[in-house]
Order: C-alpha cells, then sequence, then structure tokens
C-alpha cells in the first residue's frame, strides 16, 4: 500500500509540474511522497503499522525540514546582529538552536524508560517536523516558481507597495520597483503603451512603535510620511519612467485591497495583470488573486540578502493563520497517531 501511495502522489506532482508548474501543491505531492517512501522501506523491516507512520514522519521531519527551518532562523539571527536589531537576533538564535537539538529529545527520553515521555517527545518533534515540512514546502515554491519560465504579456503592472523609510522607498520595496521598470521595458517594446499601478497607502502607526518592522528597513526606520504608492512614484519617475505612465493607488493598506483597488483603477476590467511584489510574497497574493477572481500572473521579485529569512519567517507564519483549520486538523491527526502509539507501547 506504501508503495502504492507512493506511485499516485510521484504522478500527481508529475501531472501537476507539467500541467501547472506554478501551484504549491505540487510541491506538497513531492513531499508525501517521500514520506510514503520512507514508509515503505520502514515497512521492509515488518514495521508496517500505525508506529511505522510515525517514524516515517519523524525520519522526514529529522532528515529535511527541521533543519530547514532551524536553519532559517539562525540566519535570521544573524542578519539581526549585523543590521544591529539585537532583540530579532537573539529570538532567532535561540529559536534556531532549539529546533536543531528538538530531534535529540526523544533519544534522551529512552533512557528514561518510561513510554510516556518518549510518545510527548515524539508528538513535538512530529508538530516540529510537520510545521519545517510546510516551511520546505512553502520555501521549495518560492525559488522554484522564478525558476519556471512562462510567457506572460500585459499591458499593465501592478508594483505591491511595502513599509517605507520615512519618505523613502526600502531595500525590499526598491526591488519590486526595479523588477517592474524591466518588465516595463520588456512589455513597452514588444506592444507598445504599458501603464505600472503603484499600490500603497499609509499605514497608521501605533502610538509606542514606529509604523513599520526594521526587517523591513536598513536601521530603525522612522514613521512613514507619504503613502507607499507616492514613495514609488517619485522612484519610478526618477529612474527614467515617464509620469503619464504610472497609475496612483494610495489607499490600499493590505495585499487584497491592493489587488482589489488596483483592479478599479484599470479601464479593462478583463486585462490580466502583471504584479510585482516579493519573491517571499508571491503564494499568498497568487492565492489571494485566485480567490478574488483576478487575472493575474505574480512575479517575484529577489528579495536583498539581509532581509530575506526574517521575510520568510513572517510571510510564513502569515500564511498558517490564513490556514487554520487544516493545520488544527493535522496536528489533531498526529496527536491521535501518538496516543495510539503509546497506547500500543503500554499494551505490548
Amino acid at each position: 500500500m506504501d508503495i502504492v501511495l507512493t506511485v499516485l502522489f510521484v504522478a500527481a506532482a508529475t501531472h501537476g509540474f507539467v500541467t501547472q508548474p506554478r501551484r504549491v501543491r505540487n510541491m506538497v505531492y513531492v513531499g508525501f511522497a517521500v514520506m510514503f517512501a520512507v514508509l515503505a522501506v520502514t515497512a521492509q523491516g515488518g514495521n508496517n503499522t500505525i508506529v511505522g507512520v510515525g517514524i516515517a514522519l519523524f525520519g522526514v521531519g529529522f532528515l529535511l525540514s527541521i533543519p530547514v527551518l532551524a536553519i532559517t532562523f539562525l540566519a535570521w539571527g544573524v542578519s539581526g546582529f549585523r543590521r544591529d536589531v539585537p532583540r530579532f537576533a537573539v529570538v532567532g538564535i535561540l529559536a534556531g538552536i532549539a529546533l536543531m537539538c528538538a530531534p535529540v529529545v526523544p533519544f534522551a527520553m529512552i533512557s528514561q524508560h518510561s513510554p510516556g515521555r518518549i510518545w510527548a517527545s515524539l508528538w513535538l518533534v512530529m508538530i516540529i517536523g510537520y510545521l519545517g515540512f510546510a516551511f520546505t514546502c512553502y520555501l521549495a515554491y518560492t525559488f522554484l516558481y522564478a525558476a519556471v519560465p512562462e510567457r506572460f504579456i500585459s499591458s499593465y503592472i501592478v508594483v505591491l507597495g511595502s513599509e517605507l523609510d520615512g519618505d523613502q522607498v526600502t531595500p525590499v520595496l526598491a526591488s519590486r520597483l526595479n523588477y517592474a521598470i524591466t518588465l516595463y521595458a520588456n512589455y513597452s517594446a514588444f506592444h507598445g503603451e504599458t501603464a505600472i499601478v503603484v499600490s500603497g497607502g499609509t499605514p497608521e502607526p501605533p502610538t509606542d512603535a514606529p509604523a513599520q518592522s526594521p526587517e523591513s528597513a536598513p536601521v530603525a526606520p522612522g514613521p512613514a510620511s507619504v503613502a507607499e504608492a507616492h514613495a514609488m512614484r517619485d522612484y519610478l519617475t526618477n529612474h527614467g519612467i515617464p509620469a503619464r505612465d504610472i497609475v496612483v493607488e494610495d489607499t490600499a493598506l493590505t495585499t487584497e485591497d491592493n489587488l482589489i483597488q488596483s483592479r478599479l483603477l484599470i479601464p479593462e476590467p478583463d486585462a490580466p495583470l502583471a504584479v510585482v511584489t516579493s519573491n517571499y510574497h508571491v503564494y499568498r497574493t497568487t492565492t489571494l488573486a485566485r480567490q478574488l477572481g483576478v487575472r493575474a500572473h505574480v512575479y517575484g521579485a529577489p528579495t536583498p540578502r539581509g532581509f530575506l529569512a526574517g521575510s520568510l519567517l513572517r510571510e510564513f507564519a502569515a500564511i498558517l493563520t490564513h490556514t487554520v483549520l487544516p493545520n488544527v486538523l493535522i496536528i489533531i491527526g498526529l496527536t491521535g497517531l501518538c496516543l495510539i502509539g503509546l497506547r500500543s507501547t503500554i499494551g505490548g
């Protein structure tokens, strides 16, 4: 059965990469194919039981997923030190070390001969492994999406805003705008008239904090003094884009607002859009565009190295908050798996 499931998931992944290569579910299929392949190998040793499923999940989490998540936290911590943001640095490094050590805990529990503690530690590793697995799929999607070529031409380029440093664009936002400038040149050469819609309002800062996270600016940024779209327009005009080809949308405060409000400003309601955001933000933007019925091809601009790890983690957290139900169901399933394993261990 395990071999059959492995083949089915491999077939599903292959079909997905051929027909819709930019869908995140393709990476999920690959992940499940690996999991059931590990389970099939485990079954050859006579462990084809519910406990074997736990062993497979533990193995995949240990070998692949947990280190990926841990290294990302460590990279976030290191970037925090380099950019003089010590609180992020300490949290990132401590979290990375804790994740690296987590898979060792069940082995430490074995010496105590306590089935309850052993399975509790296995449960912890499974949960972390699942989060690592989900993060690895998201990470693979983020970078493979850009690697899959797709011919797309549009008369409208929508650039999603990001936090400012005062009235200046940050390196993250500058990368998006530079990417849009390249698309503008290519599209204009192909069919002539092309418009760039810059989308982003003015966030209201909390009374006790600046308007933006230090992850989006080089060092301790100040509150935004202008709408994101206005700063983006100024950047584009300073880099040679004619003002007549720039459309300003200066009210949106979320990705959903960006897409909806930008769509309303475009005179052709059914025209496909080229949406530019950061590479770490492509998955959520693509998903939202599909849900809103917006015909769009989403481009991911490279994120400056010093900002990438923290941006990936924050975006992954945002994705988890938008998929609460399936995540809760999976955690419940893993909990039930461990309870069954504990019962079979005690009963044996």
